[in-house]
């Protein structure tokens, strides 16, 4: 696997190169190895048809920082009973660092990624995958995975930058 340094390309320039690299979707890598990480954009959970996932901040984040959950083929119900396909959660210091819902996907499939705010020209936009977006995933067990990530803003990237655990369990 072609390894990419930071003083050389961005994750973003990286995975775009890795992507051309590899045509065949079947044979393409879910990851870079960049600056000796293995690094991600999404990272895909294999879920039960009926889930719980729970979301947890491990760290305040340098920057303005979130997770995005996109359920594949299905939903997450919120608590006014609505279903929504993708569920974006800041990290915010007045609320619980702890969020969980409980989703149905019929692919059995979640892809979990970090969002970010950053301003350019007087205007906030919410950012996903931009520049050194990426992110570091430690496996603690089939169904639980810490995300080292970091925002667009970081060069080199910062993947202390937010960290975060999510879970999954079968919905009883």
């Amino acid at each position: 696997m072609k390894q990419y340094k930071s003083t050389e390309t961005s994750i973003q320039s990286a995975m775009v190169d890795m992507f051309k690299s590899h045509t065949k979707a079947s044979e393409r890598p879910d990851n870079i190895l960049f600056d000796g990480h293995v690094v991600k954009t999404g990272h895909w959970i294999e879920v039960p048809e009926n889930f719980i996932i729970k979301l947890e901040f491990l760290s305040k984040p340098d920057a303005d920082q979130g997770a995005d959950v996109s359920v594949k083929d299905g939903f997450m119900s919120l608590v006014d009973g609505s279903e929504v396909k993708l569920l974006r959660t800041w990290y915010d210091p007045k609320y619980e660092p702890v969020v969980e819902y409980s989703g149905y996907s019929s692919a059995k499939k979640v892809l979990v990624y970090n969002v970010y705010k950053e301003e350019r020209n007087g205007r906030i936009f919410e950012e996903k995958w931009t520049r050194n977006a990426g992110m570091v995933v430690e496996k603690i067990s089939d169904n639980e995975f810490v995300l080292k990530c970091s925002s667009g803003q970081f060069n080199p990237p910062n993947f202390e930058s937010l960290i975060f655990r999510v879970s999954v369990h079968e919905k009883s």
